[in-house]
């Protein structure tokens, strides 16, 4: 009886961390949102890993800016201003091109405030940029990015 008490409670035990273990969004769609949403609150931090983890190889920027001089911008711009204590992302847009590469479009507010006003924000940028596949989890292959105005 011990034996079957104790089998039912090893069987339950292993069912409730399957049941519980944390899971990846499984659409691609939310898998660019998540691997957005995990690189704005990483620079929100001024923690770069998310963003360094996020790019590709073979990344290309504007004028043909390496993944490294990118996250070099990216840093310049958050730690050069002390007031900014906020990211955010109030849009973006996925378009895929296939089931392995997408494009997005989105506006990222840099604010000293932790509400998203007009007021707070300290610069605004439209960032486009392209993601693919890579091993399995996507990666950031391009991007650009200008000045913007919000709202």
């Amino acid at each position: 009886m011990r034996r079957l008490s104790g089998f039912v409670l090893a069987l339950a035990s292993a069912g409730a961390v399957l049941w519980l273990w944390p899971r990846a969004p499984k659409d691609p769609e939310e898998q660019i949102r998540k691997l957005v949403a995990d690189c704005v609150a990483g620079v929100e931090k001024h923690d770069l890993s998310p963003l360094s983890s996020a790019i590709a190889a073979d990344f290309r920027g504007p004028q043909g800016m390496s993944g490294q001089e990118i996250k070099q911008l990216i840093a310049g711009q958050v730690l050069r201003d002390s007031t900014t204590v906020a990211v955010f992302n109030p849009s973006l847009d996925v378009t895929f091109r296939n089931a392995g590469a997408a494009d997005l479009d989105g506006l990222f507010v840099f604010s000293r405030t932790k509400e998203l006003t007009a007021e707070g924000a300290t610069a605004v940028y439209r960032v486009k940029a392209a993601v693919a596949q890579r091993d399995g989890e996507w990666r950031f292959t391009s991007a650009s990015y200008e000045q913007a105005t919000w709202p």
